[in-house]
């Protein structure tokens, strides 16, 4: 009896030892993976975090880019026969990054606003139908007109202290403003798609 009792015994403490290792090791087994699942939700935290402090700084960078960009004078000089010698000086601030070549010959009336590489951004003309009597409406109507059929209704737009006759096409716009005791007609022309890198051509431009 006392033999089978111990045997009971022992039996049943090794019962207990195995269920308690079974118990032990999920115990652990479930700690492993709480903690795996803790690094992977603070590492995907971590990552989100990252990505908005670094989108933001993206954003941040471009603002102060478009905002700032600085610019340079440019003055050029034009002439006319009309009753003798007609002179006009012009002046205007181009983005830094633009560049203005005066025309030859009969183009000398002619200033070609380009990019670093070459590609035209607009042209400012200089005609001096002001003084013949041509008002920016009757120029847009008899010049440009001639040779660009279905242009806009002339309208007026201001740009800091100057008016603007403005008409357009479907891809290109032509500003006009009379100058000089409204002898002379100042037109700038340019695809609407460079509208908004010409503006302050159109806040500065002024003649004398």
């Amino acid at each position: 009896m006392s033999n089978n009792h111990n045997n009971n015994h022992d039996q049943n403490n090794n019962a207990a030892k195995h269920v308690s290792v079974k118990r032990d090791w999920k115990i652990y087994v479930s700690l492993f993976l709480y903690a795996l699942l803790g690094l992977a939700i603070g590492y995907a935290i971590a990552r989100g975090v990252l990505y908005f402090v670094n989108r933001s700084k993206i954003t941040s960078v471009k603002v102060i880019d478009s905002t700032k960009m600085s610019t340079k004078d440019f003055t050029g000089s034009v002439s006319a026969n009309f009753e003798g010698e007609q002179k006009a000086e012009l002046n205007f601030k181009t983005n830094s990054d633009l560049i203005v070549t005066q025309g030859a010959g009969a183009k000398a009336k002619y200033f070609y606003i380009t990019n670093a590489s070459g590609t035209n951004v607009a042209t400012v003309y200089m005609s001096y139908e002001g003084g013949r009597g041509f008002s920016p409406a009757e120029y847009a109507k008899d010049v440009i007109g001639k040779f660009v059929p279905g242009l806009s209704a002339l309208a007026n737009v201001s740009y800091a202290s100057t008016t603007w006759s403005y008409t357009s096409s479907a891809s290109s716009e032509w500003h006009i403003a009379p100058s000089k005791n409204n002898q002379w007609l100042v037109i700038v022309e340019n695809k609407k798609a460079n509208h908004d890198a010409l503006t302050s051509v159109y806040e500065t431009l002024n003649v004398k």
